[in-house]
């Protein structure tokens, strides 16, 4: 039987006592667990569904390509027809807010997803290192998402601020080697693993 049991994707980077010396070119990799993430489906064409879905999610659905809105949760474009909400709160009683009469359909994919938050000066030169986008700033925009790879992996990257801090998604399988790799791609710039709930 195992000592140890993992409560969530990567706890086994929090406060690792070899992290490296953090300079001030350094990144702050945070890993939020205990969130929740919700697929969403339905027709950009379908006026009845885009009020339905603002009104369930108390906030805009973004309808360009490559876009999130930020309000209650944080809603990533993921193509014409489907959407990734990212929230803390309970999915429940959001689920039960959806009316059978209107063609919007939901996947909780809660179990199958990790966040990270990466924040720091040297962001862009670690993703640059292993992205298949090109995330310089005049390219990669504040409020832009898009699914891309990062080394071997898919990922959902977005840019939240101009600090810059980019939020990325992957799935759960796939984290500890985006954290694997985050951390020894990083390392020139001295990475720090941190943990909120």
């Amino acid at each position: 039987m195992l000592n140890e049991i993992k409560k969530y994707a990567l706890d086994g980077f929090i406060n690792e006592k070899e992290s490296s010396v953090i300079s001030p070119q350094g990144l702050e990799i945070n890993i939020r667990a205990e969130i929740n993430f919700l697929n969403i489906r339905g027709s950009i064409n379908d006026s009845d569904f885009i009020e339905h879905a603002e009104a369930v999610f108390q906030q805009t659905l973004p309808l360009d390509f490559n876009t999130f809105s930020v309000g209650e949760h944080h809603i990533y474009w993921l193509a014409p027809d489907e959407w990734l909400v990212v929230t803390d709160h309970d999915l429940k009683p959001i689920v039960q807010k959806i009316s059978p009469k209107i063609d919007l359909y939901v996947t909780n994919q809660t179990g199958g997803y990790t966040q990270l938050i990466l924040q720091g000066n040297s962001v862009r030169s670690l993703l640059s290192k292993g992205c298949t986008l090109d995330i310089s700033e005049k390219k990669f925009l504040i409020g832009q998402c898009a699914q891309t790879g990062l080394g071997k992996a898919g990922i959902l990257l977005a840019l939240t601020d101009s600090s810059p801090t980019f939020n990325i998604i992957v799935r759960r399988s796939f984290a500890e080697y985006v954290g694997l790799w985050l951390k020894q791609c990083g390392n020139e710039f001295g990475v720090n693993f941190t943990h909120k709930h």
